[in-house]
C-alpha cells in the first residue's frame, strides 16, 4: 500500500466509515467521467505545450482521480458552454465554479469549499480607479454569466453606481478589450495572472464579493462523485503537508496570501499621521483626510461585502449561511439554559414553478420579492434559503400552539392575490414545523426535519402546515431508497409496457391501444404507475422515462404491423408529462421516435391532460399545430376535470377527448353525470372530434354510452391492461360482443 492509499484509508476511518465499505480497486471498474475544461489561469487552463489541462483544479483532480480510479476525459469548452453542458448532462463534472443560490438550483455542488476567492478590478493604464465609487459610468469588461458579473451587479446596486458592462465569452477577450482600449477596466478573480495575461492593465485595490469555489455535477446525478471529492478534500485540507497545499503554493501563491490585516493597517496609518503632523502640520492634515476617506471607503466596501455574504441579493433577507449561523446561536442559548427551546418553520411556495415556467423568471423574481415582504411583516426572524424556500425562526418560544398560529398567519398573508404586471397571482405555501429543545441538535438536522414536515404538508394537499414527527424520517429514508431504485431501474431496463384496448363501441373492434408503464421491481414485484410516477415527476426522472415509453410503444407497434399486416390502422396512445413539454426540443423527440420506427404520424396519439394544455394556451396551440402538420393525434386526457372554459378548446387542434372515469363510474345512478357526458358528446360532435369513455366496467355502462353516441371506450369490461404478448393474442381474437338491446335510462 503506497502512502496515498494509506492516508486515504486513515482519512476514511477518521470519518467513521467501516473498512468493509471501502471499494476494492482490484474489483471495481474505472468510473468514466467527462470533465469540462475552460481557460481560467492559473486555476484551470489548457497547457499549450502538452495539450493537456493544467492548473490548480486539474492537478488536484488528478490526485483524487488516482485514488478513486476514475477514468477522466477532458472536454474543452467555453465558460458558458461548459455550464450549459453540465446542466444538460453532457458533462459529468466541471471544476472552478463559484457557489450562488441561482446556480444551486441548476447544479449539484460538492459540499467542501475547494478554495475561497473574490473579484478584483483591473484598470486600463491611464485610467484612475481608486475606489468602488470610481466605477460609476465606466466601461467594464466581464465574463458572461460569471460570478464576477454577479458581484459587480450586486456592488452596483449597493453603492448606487452604474457602470457600463461589456460581456465577453473568454478571458482572452478581456485581454483584447484592454489592448484595444475598448473598456476602462475589467473584472477578474483574485488569482488571475494580471501581469502575464493583462499587460495593458493595472490591478486596483477595489475588491468585490467573496466567493467559494467548488466542483459541480448535473442536478440529481453523480452524487457519489461529489461525496468522494468531499472526503478527499477534507483529508487533504486537514493535512498541512498534503498535495492540496503544495498545489496551492505552486498555482495560487498560497491560499492565505491575499488576506489583509486591516487593524494593523489602521494602526500604522494612525501612528504615521502623528509623526507627520509634528513636522508638516497643514499639508499632512490634508493628506491624512484623503487617506482616511480612502480607508473609510474600503471599510464601507468590506462591510457591504460582509452583508452580501449573509444576505440574499434578490429579497434582502438573510440567506442560507445566515440561517445556519442564527440557528447555531439559538442552539447555544438552549445549551446555556437561556432558552427552553425555539421553533423553526420551513416554507415552500405552492405552484411557484408554474408561475416561473408560464410567465417567466422576471415575474417569478417579482413574486418572490412580494412574498418576502409579506413574510417580513409577520414580525419574526425570516430568511430565504433559495429558490422558493423560506425559513422562519420563532426564537422566543417553543410553544407549538404559537407556531400553529404563526403558520395560519403565513397562510393568510401568502394566500391573498398578488397583482404583478397585469396578472392576479395566488400562491399558497406548504409549511413544516419543528420544535428545537435539545442542544445537541444541529442546524442541518433542524432544517432537514422541518423540510420533511413541509413535504408531508405538500403531500396532503398543499397550502397547509404539518408538525414534524420522527416517523417522517423513516418515510423519507424509504422514499430515498425508492428514488435510488428508480434511477437504477432506468439504467437496468426494469420497466415494461402494458397495453389497454380502445374499442369501437359500434363494431366491437379494437382501434387503438393505450400504453401504460409498469415497474418490474426486483424485490417488490410489479408496481403500478401510482406507486412510482409521482416520485418520477418530483425527481425529474419522468422525462427519460416518458421518452422511453414513447420509443418503446412506437417500436412495438411497428413490430406488430410487420407481423400482422391487417393491423395497419391500429394506433398507440402515449401519455406526455408536463416536464417533457417543457423541454425545448420535445417536438423533435417525437418526430425522431416516429422516424426511427418508420411510422406515419397518424399512428401515434399523444394524451395530454386538460390542465396541462391550458397552462399556457398560446404556446400550447403553436406546439399542437406543429404536431397536427405531422398528422400526430392529440387527445385531451381526463377531460372535464380541469374546470376550464370550453371557449379555449377551439384554439387547440385536438383530435379527441377522453371522458374521465369519474363521470363514467356512477353513470347509471347519477342523472347529472349523464347530462355532463351528453354535453361533452355534443361539444365533440360540433368540433368534429372523437370521444373515448374511460373506465367502462359494466355492460350497462357500455350500452348506455353506445346509445348516447359515444364513439370509443376502454375499461375493465373489455380488458385490463395486458403485456405485449397477451395483447397480440387479443388482437388476433374476434371482436368484442356488441349489445343490441335498447338500454334502460335511469329516471331523473
Amino acid at each position: 500500500m503506497n502512502w496515498r492509499t494509506l492516508s486515504l484509508a486513515l482519512g476514511i476511518a477518521s470519518l467513521g466509515l467501516a473498512p468493509g465499505l471501502t471499494p476494492d480497486p482490484a474489483q471495481a471498474a474505472a468510473l468514466p467521467l467527462r470533465v469540462g475544461v475552460y481557460d481560467n489561469p492559473p486555476k484551470v487552463f489548457w497547457d499549450g505545450d502538452t495539450g493537456e489541462p493544467s492548473g490548480f483544479f486539474p492537478d488536484l483532480l488528478v490526485v483524487i482521480a488516482a485514488e478513486e480510479d476514475w477514468d477522466i476525459t477532458y472536454v474543452p469548452c467555453q465558460w458558458a458552454d461548459c455550464l450549459a453542458d453540465v446542466e444538460a448532462g453532457r458533462l459529468d463534472l466541471m471544476m472552478d465554479v463559484a457557489y450562488s443560490q441561482e446556480r444551486e438550483a441548476r447544479f449539484d455542488f460538492n459540499r467542501v469549499v475547494v478554495t475561497p476567492s473574490w473579484s478584483v478590478v483591473v484598470a486600463r493604464r491611464g485610467v484612475k480607479l481608486e475606489s468602488i465609487l470610481d466605477l460609476d459610468g465606466q466601461r467594464l469588461g466581464v465574463l458572461r454569466d460569471s460570478i464576477q458579473a454577479n458581484a459587480l451587479a450586486t456592488a452596483s446596486q449597493g453603492f448606487d453606481i452604474r457602470p457600463e458592462l461589456v460581456f465577453v465569452d473568454t478571458f482572452d477577450d478581456l485581454t483584447q478589450l484592454l489592448q484595444d482600449e475598448a473598456v476602462d477596466g475589467v473584472v477578474v478573480h483574485r488569482f488571475f495572472p494580471i501581469a502575464q495575461n493583462l499587460p495593458g492593465g493595472v490591478q486596483t485595490n477595489i475588491l468585490l464579493q467573496p466567493a467559494q469555489l467548488h466542483f459541480v455535477a448535473p442536478k440529481g446525478q453523480r452524487g457519489e462523485v461529489l461525496t468522494a471529492l468531499d472526503l478527499h478534500l477534507t483529508r487533504l485540507k486537514n493535512d498541512p503537508h498534503s498535495e492540496y497545499y503544495a498545489l496551492s503554493r505552486r498555482w495560487l501563491n498560497g491560499i492565505d496570501i491575499y488576506k489583509t490585516n486591516w487593524p494593523l493597517v489602521r494602526r500604522l496609518i494612525g501612528s504615521g499621521v502623528v509623526v507627520m503632523v509634528v513636522g508638516w502640520a497643514g499639508l499632512m492634515v490634508l493628506w491624512n483626510r484623503s487617506l482616511r476617506r480612502e480607508i473609510d471607503q474600503r471599510l464601507a466596501a468590506q462591510a457591504q461585502l460582509n452583508h452580501e455574504l449573509l444576505h440574499d441579493s434578490l429579497t434582502g433577507l438573510p440567506n442560507r449561511k445566515y440561517v445556519i449561523t442564527h440557528l447555531e446561536d439559538c442552539l447555544g442559548r438552549v445549551s446555556r439554559s437561556e432558552l427552553a427551546g425555539f421553533i423553526v418553520l420551513f416554507l415552500d411556495l405552492d405552484r411557484f414553478k408554474v408561475v416561473n415556467d408560464s410567465l417567466g423568471h422576471l415575474l417569478g423574481d417579482q413574486l418572490l420579492v412580494e412574498m418576502a415582504q409579506r413574510l417580513s411583516q409577520i414580525q419574526h426572524w425570516v430568511a430565504r434559503l433559495g429558490g422558493d424556500e423560506f425559513v422562519m425562526v420563532l426564537d422566543h418560544t417553543d410553544d407549538v400552539m404559537v407556531a400553529i398560529r404563526t403558520a395560519d398567519q403565513i397562510l393568510a398573508a401568502l394566500g391573498s392575490p398578488c397583482h404583478l404586471a397585469g396578472h392576479d397571482l395566488t400562491v399558497g405555501a406548504s409549511i413544516g414545523i419543528v420544535r428545537a429543545t435539545q442542544p445537541n441538535q444541529t442546524p442541518t438536522e433542524l432544517i432537514r426535519d422541518a423540510d420533511l414536515a413541509m413535504y408531508s404538508a405538500k403531500a396532503k394537499g398543499r397550502n397547509r402546515y404539518a408538525i414534524f414527527d420522527p416517523a417522517m424520517q423513516l418515510a423519507a429514508a424509504q422514499r430515498l431508497t425508492m428514488e435510488t431504485d428508480l434511477r437504477q431501474a432506468l439504467a437496468q431496463q426494469q420497466f415494461v409496457l402494458y397495453y389497454q384496448p380502445i374499442v369501437d363501441l359500434q363494431s366491437g373492434q379494437i382501434t387503438g391501444l393505450e400504453s401504460l408503464v409498469r415497474w418490474q421491481h426486483p424485490t417488490l414485484g410489479l408496481l403500478s404507475p401510482g406507486q412510482f410516477i409521482p416520485l418520477a415527476e418530483e425527481t425529474g426522472l419522468i422525462v427519460p422515462l416518458g421518452w422511453w415509453v414513447l420509443d418503446t410503444a412506437c417500436a412495438q407497434l411497428a413490430q406488430w404491423r410487420r407481423q400482422q399486416p391487417h393491423l395497419k390502422d391500429l394506433t398507440v396512445s402515449v401519455n406526455v408529462s408536463a416536464s417533457q413539454l417543457r423541454e425545448a426540443h420535445w417536438l423533435d423527440r417525437v418526430n425522431r421516435a416516429l422516424g426511427q420506427t418508420h411510422l406515419h404520424g397518424s399512428s401515434l396519439i399523444l394524451e395530454i391532460t386538460e390542465t396541462l394544455l391550458l397552462q399556457n394556451i398560446n404556446l400550447t396551440a403553436r406546439q399542437m399545430q406543429q404536431l397536427q402538420r405531422g398528422a400526430v393525434g392529440i387527445s385531451i386526457d381526463d377531460f372535464g376535470t380541469g374546470y376550464s372554459s370550453f371557449s379555449y378548446l377551439h384554439q387547440l387542434p385536438i383530435t379527441s377527448f377522453k371522458i374521465d372515469q369519474m363521470f363514467i363510474h356512477d353513470l347509471m345512478v347519477k342523472p347529472q353525470n349523464q347530462e355532463i357526458v351528453k354535453t361533452m358528446l355534443v361539444l365533440a360532435h360540433q368540433m368534429g372530434v372523437s370521444v373515448t369513455a374511460e373506465g367502462i366496467e359494466t355492460e350497462a355502462q357500455k350500452t348506455l354510452l353506445r346509445a348516447m353516441g359515444c364513439h370509443l371506450g376502454q375499461g375493465y369490461w373489455f380488458d385490463r391492461p395486458l403485456p405485449a404478448d397477451q395483447i397480440l393474442q387479443r388482437l388476433q381474437a374476434p371482436a368484442y360482443a356488441v349489445e343490441t338491446v335498447e338500454p334502460s335510462f335511469p329516471s331523473s
